[in-house]
């Protein structure tokens, strides 16, 4: 990594305000989906079948963001992107069937996956030009954005104001946020073409970007299987850790919140000081201990005789995957070959594949078994396949570069 040189404090802001306002929209629905499922009068299964649609467009938008960064820049798309989605994001209080839902949501997945991997773009950018670690502390913003979107939306629901009117002012201050974020951010991160390039966009074939990323070489494919092996690890205690400390170690429903507090509290930490971590041991060792830490933590989950020893074990496991994905990401933004966006693109669509696939096998297997079991199986196989994806990425430099 090169000497490092001050950090611009405009761009770093606008950086870090965009992850952040990112974060609230994510979570500003989430914190309110029991009335989303009411207004579409639909039960557990059906409401689950509805949100895939988050996933499916998310795995669409990102597939499309490298042409997308490579023909307008990171800057722009992430201003496009959160504009677009100020204006989706109240439609999810207008949807009144599962079918419109899952649109609404295909929609709100796809913009929030150009969105996230623009940031993240200008995240690399800024990071590579001052040879510092900055990506751990700017996923800390997304994750405290998280926390004030969830915390949001159950303080309008307490006050009694509607899904409808939350989702419009978040849409509104989304909007303002888009455009003074904008302002600040690096607007010269396009490809340049080859003159070969150049001579194929003329002729009427203006999918270079796209070639680029069919064509992947042997590490955006580890990259891709790496990210999807971590979205399960980072995932699975989102959609389990309340119903093992509720159903299996007999805690209270209240009680059962804490695993994803926990959770949640120490991946801020980690995040926060994640860089210093990354800077003073490098990414390699970092990467190491990280995943070690993970492990520790779902054994502490998996073996816990009470609710107490979960909530260490979940505090233990989101400190360990803090680190990863800002890790994977400076990975990604360092695939040249793929052109502006194109390594982050890969990355994104591994990731979100993993989003879908985690909670129907950790499930799958948990009705053959019991939960913690299951948890155990499916997370454990897929930390280990990230430890084995890393050290691919590692013998081919990009974790050293990122």
């Amino acid at each position: 990594m090169q000497t490092p040189t001050a950090l611009p404090r405009a761009r770093l802001a606008g950086v870090a305000a965009a992850f952040l306002t990112n974060g609230v929209v994510a979570a500003s629905w989430l914190a309110r989906l029991p009335e989303v499922r009411d207004q579409i009068t639909a039960g557990p299964a059906v409401l689950g079948l509805a949100l895939i649609g988050v996933g499916a467009g998310g795995i669409v938008g990102s597939a499309s963001s490298a042409a997308a960064i490579d023909r307008f820049g990171s800057r722009l798309v992430v201003g496009g992107a959160a504009g677009m989605l100020a204006v989706a994001l109240p439609l999810v209080a207008a949807a009144r069937s599962p079918w419109s839902l899952a649109a609404v949501l295909g929609l709100v997945g796809a913009l929030d996956a150009l969105d996230d991997i623009a940031m993240n773009a200008q995240g690399v950018a800024l990071q590579r030009a001052t040879g510092r670690s900055i990506m751990t502390r700017l996923h800390a913003c997304w994750s405290v954005g998280a926390l004030v979107g969830a915390l949001g939306g159950a303080a309008a629901a307490h006050a009694g104001i509607s899904l409808g009117r939350q989702l419009l002012l978040t849409g509104a201050l989304l909007a303002i946020a888009a455009g003074l974020i904008v302002a600040v951010l690096d607007p010269d991160d396009r490809a340049r073409p080859q003159p070969a390039e150049r001579a194929s966009r003329h002729d009427g074939r203006r999918g270079v970007p796209w070639r680029r990323v069919v064509r992947l070489p042997g590490p955006a494919l580890a990259l891709g299987a790496v990210a999807f092996a971590t979205a399960i690890v980072e995932n699975a205690p989102h959609s389990w850790s309340a119903l093992l400390l509720h159903d299996r170690l007999g805690a209270s429903p209240a009680t059962a919140g804490l695993g994803l507090a926990a959770f949640t509290a120490a991946m801020v930490s980690g995040r926060v000081f994640g860089d210093a971590v990354v800077d003073a041991r490098g990414p390699v060792t970092t990467f190491r201990a990280a995943s070690g830490l993970v492990a520790a933590g779902l054994i502490g989950v998996a073996l816990a005789p009470g609710p107490a020893g979960a909530v260490a074990g979940f505090a233990l496991w989101g400190l360990g995957v803090s680190v990863l994905f800002p890790l994977l990401y400076g990975a990604a933004g360092s695939l040249d070959a793929l052109g502006p966006g194109g390594g982050l693109a890969i990355m994104s669509v591994g990731a979100r594949m993993g989003f879908l696939v985690e909670p129907p096998t950790v499930g799958w297997l948990a009705e053959r078994s019991h939960l913690a079991r299951g948890l155990a199986i499916a997370v454990g196989g897929a930390l280990a396949a990230a430890a084995l994806g890393g050290r691919v990425l590692r013998a081919r430099g990009l974790v050293d570069r990122a």
